[in-house]
């Protein structure tokens, strides 16, 4: 393709290239009408047959069309299509973005980012996608080329060039669209695709930001293709140990090979990794306070590598005469017990009171407490974040992008009677309200150490006070033992004075949660 300095696209003066795709070319061009920046890219459809040359049309122009709906601030705008006069050539006028995509940031070193602003970018990524799949449309080639990160280090969706309608397929037959290292297994098969397809291909990126190395390696596309398919990615935690556990669950769950054990929308991804991130700056923020006072005591901070902190030489020596001394005491208060029935008798009975006790208490055990109500981060239904107020610096914009808006109390005048059938050893659920954490408890199965599925299920019952009204009920339950991950959501209206029932079960051959309210 020319490069066209100084020349004109419509009215659009070319200034610059930008940057060069399997669809065209991108140039930074100025707007003389209303005096703006503005991208511009252009599509070449030399050295193709006329059938080609109007497939390649209908589906550039579907683009503009599809892309040309979406408005969020996660997504690039477009703002006019057009066809050059003099080459023939189709371009579509978009937002001119100032900064630069993610896959030239990962390509400097260290080649990844830190966990925190991977974090940021991926919740952000996750509401636009959210945003764009509510409009029906499917992007079906995320990867860090087609994510632009701004000067104020916010992340922007590109490049809706292969975008797929819910209701229409411009797909050419044969032809695969998306980049083989972040498609789904779905879609490489050639299957048809809907937005966990785009779920699947942000877990990857996300991957490749937090560990430096794309999910899926090989020297061939053939071997990416296959490993796709049919091998698991090495956990995030294997590359980078400092990495918390919690973020391989969520990579696993977004990057599963079955589509149903997927996130089933972007926005219960963008939730979790939302969550994350603010366990992850908890965390921070304590270990830099800690920090700041042993600094300010006059105290040295600990070094976990310093010869201070490294066990000694002679461990094994002093951990075998401690041992033997322990055990010398016991027999001789064994020996010393034994010589006086009295005390022996004594002792029987306090072990046998402590028996009997311990198993009644299995028998009968107390009802956990439930958690205390609190709010928790809330989204609006189109995915959105609540606006919340501007911040002199960048940081403090994004943190204020993702604080949770306090709600007004609404009275709560009727009840929701929470009953749970499950077949944990040991699990958390949680119970959100219209976005709010209004509830959370272990879910334990008294005196079981397994899932199995030929046990009677455990039963368990809790009542919360709602408002009267319409609620959206959002119940999310973990098992780190069982490897179990699932959520699932419900809508009703509660009446005042007349409890509603919110019946919990779980399938027994497979891992969906059924949510019923009656």
């Amino acid at each position: 393709m020319e490069t066209r300095w100084g020349k004109r696209f419509g009215r659009y003066e070319i200034l610059g290239e930008v940057g060069r795709g399997a669809m065209g070319v991108v140039y930074k061009a100025r707007d003389p009408k209303i005096d703006r920046f503005v991208a511009v890219k252009a599509i070449s459809l030399a050295h193709q047959n006329p059938e080609e040359d109007r497939d390649y049309r209908e589906r550039f122009f579907l683009e503009a069309q599809a892309a040309g709906r979406l408005l969020h601030p996660g997504i690039v705008t477009i703002f006019d299509t057009g066809e050059d006069p003099e080459s023939h050539m189709a371009f579509i006028v978009m937002e001119f973005v100032a900064g630069q995509s993610l896959d030239q940031r990962l390509s400097q070193e260290p080649k990844k980012l830190s966990l925190d602003t991977a974090l940021l970018l991926t919740e952000e990524l996750a509401e636009a996608l959210d945003h764009a799949h509510g409009q029906g449309v499917i992007h079906r080639d995320m990867k860090p080329a087609n994510v632009l990160v701004t000067a104020e280090g916010h992340a922007k969706i590109a490049d809706f060039g292969i975008a797929k309608m819910n209701n229409g397929n411009m797909t050419l037959p044969g032809r695969a669209l998306g980049t083989p290292a972040y498609m789904s297994p779905e879609q490489l098969d050639g299957e048809p695709v809907d937005n966990r397809s785009d779920v699947f291909s942000l877990g990857a990126v996300l991957y490749r930001m937090v560990t430096g190395y794309g999910p899926f390696q090989g020297n061939s596309a053939t071997t990416v293709c296959f490993k796709v398919a049919n091998r698991e990615p090495l956990r995030a935690t294997a590359l980078d140990p400092d990495l918390p556990a919690a973020l391989d669950a969520i990579i696993a769950r977004a990057m599963a090979k079955d589509p149903g054990q997927r996130y089933q929308r972007a926005l219960e991804f963008a939730l979790d990794v939302h969550e994350l991130r603010q366990n992850y700056q908890d965390i921070a923020t304590k270990t830099s306070s800690v920090t700041r006072s042993s600094t300010a005591e006059g105290g040295a901070i600990p070094d976990r590598n310093s010869a201070a902190n490294l066990a000694p030489a002679s461990f094994p020596e002093a951990a075998a005469r401690h041992a033997k001394k322990a055990f010398s005491s016991i027999a001789q208060l064994g020996a010393f017990c034994w010589r006086r029935p009295i005390i022996s008798a004594g002792l029987a009975i306090l072990l046998a009171t402590v028996i009997l006790s311990l198993f009644a208490y299995r028998k009968n055990p107390q009802p956990p407490r439930s958690a205390p109500i609190r709010p928790a981060s809330t989204f609006t239904t189109d995915g959105e974040p609540p606006p919340t107020a501007s911040k002199p610096d960048a940081v403090a914009q994004n943190l204020s992008k993702v604080a949770a808006a306090k709600a007004p109390q609404a009275v709560p005048d009727s009840i929701l009677n929470v009953r749970v059938e499950h077949r944990f050893s040991a699990a958390d659920l949680s119970l959100w309200i219209d976005n709010n954490l209004v509830y959370e408890r272990p879910l334990r199965d008294q005196g079981k150490k397994r899932w199995n599925l030929f046990r009677t299920d455990a039963r368990e019952s809790q009542t919360i006070p709602v408002a009267a009204g319409a609620h959206r009920i959002r119940v999310r339950v973990r098992s780190t033992p069982d490897k179990y991950v699932q959520s699932a959501v419900v809508v009703g209206s509660f009446s005042k004075d007349h409890p509603t029932i919110l019946q919990i079960n779980f399938e027994r051959q497979g891992n969906a949660m059924h949510l019923t309210l009656r």
